[in-house]
């Protein structure tokens, strides 16, 4: 079963990371006189709602397929793996590049680099990864980890309670930061959406009750209060709402939806060559507008054939050697 609606959730967040990114960058580059505005940081709550969306995708795969912590694993690393390194290795051309125009130094760190592309910069001591961004990535493949290490446990209770035991013992200790209990939230949707059928009215109140706790912040002033609470809460009901309101039926969703993971890899990068060109032609109101707008479209557009050009052809490729090894 295609769930559109979690498409449609899964375009939404990525453009609303995009915009968080693309409004700080072009106002550092040339649109200071911009204000900022309060509803920007939002944006950033498009990988809290990706991260219920994993936990929910986990939790249904766990409870339908019967696979091997390997077939799990394997899985997980050809859906997330080729688009990362190719990304990885563009961003290291495109810094390399403009270095050279420059008659600068080519910037390059091997350990750094080895340890992006193994989803390990942050546990071995980096801030972040090559690809900023994809510091969600390693919390998310740690997850997965988790998830594999628990399907060891011939049990299916022991598959499911393993991984949340330990991401909240991993939290508690200070070793993950707190979003990391919003793949927990997404399971326990899961849970539910497998066992209560739930009328449009709840499902339409949780997401109007998720949209108004995202906003409120905002309007209201800053909360006091971890991140799982502030965004994963609302971002959970808002899931909630998609999963179980009819399932839109629109051509065009099975398409951005997929695009969502190449568009959030690659759209720093985008960002980054935009901001400079557009700074040339002025700072006003209107062209910081366009450049804005030039971000989200060109991100998206090149994600969407990023997604049908390189990342499903490798996938299909991978997958059917899978099924047809080498003699």
């Amino acid at each position: 079963m295609r769930y559109q609606n979690i498409e449609l959730l899964r375009f939404i967040a990525a453009l609303a990371v995009v915009y968080f990114h693309a409004v700080g960058t072009l106002r550092a580059v040339a649109f200071s006189e911009i204000g900022p505005n309060p509803l920007t940081e939002l944006g950033a709550a498009g990988v809290d709602v990706f991260f219920v969306i994993s936990g929910f995708v986990i939790f249904l795969s766990l409870t339908r397929k019967n696979r091997t912590p390997i077939e799990f694993a394997r899985d997980r690393l050809i859906r997330l793996v080729p688009a990362y390194w190719i990304l990885t290795i563009s961003h290291l051309v495109i810094l390399a590049s403009v270095a050279i125009l420059r008659a600068a130094e080519v910037p390059f760190d091997f350990s750094w680099t080895i340890q992006s592309m193994f989803f390990v910069s942050q546990p071995l001591g980096n801030n972040l990864p090559l690809i900023s961004q994809g510091w969600s990535l390693e919390i998310e493949m740690l997850f997965y980890l988790l998830v594999a290490v628990g399907l060891i446990i011939k049990n299916p209770i022991a598959n499911i309670v393993f991984p949340a035991v330990a991401l909240v013992s991993l939290v508690g200790f200070g070793l993950l930061p707190d979003l990391a209990l919003e793949f927990i939230f997404g399971g326990l949707l899961g849970y539910l959406y497998t066992r209560i059928k739930f009328p449009a009215p709840v499902a339409i109140g949780a997401g109007v009750i998720g949209i108004v706790l995202f906003v409120a912040p905002v309007i209201l002033g800053a909360v006091d209060a971890p991140r799982w609470v502030t965004w994963g809460i609302p971002s959970m009901l808002v899931v909630f709402s998609a999963i179980n309101l009819p399932q839109l039926n629109w051509k065009i969703l099975p398409t951005i939806g997929a695009a969502s993971y190449p568009v959030y890899l690659l759209h720093m990068m985008v960002i980054n060559i935009v901001s400079p060109i557009m700074s040339m032609f002025g700072s006003s109101t209107a062209m910081f507008f366009f450049a804005l707008a030039s971000c989200l479209i060109l991100s998206q557009v090149l994600g969407i054939i990023f997604d049908k050009m390189v990342d499903k052809p490798i996938t299909r490729f991978l997958k059917a050697r899978i099924k047809k090894p080498i003699a």
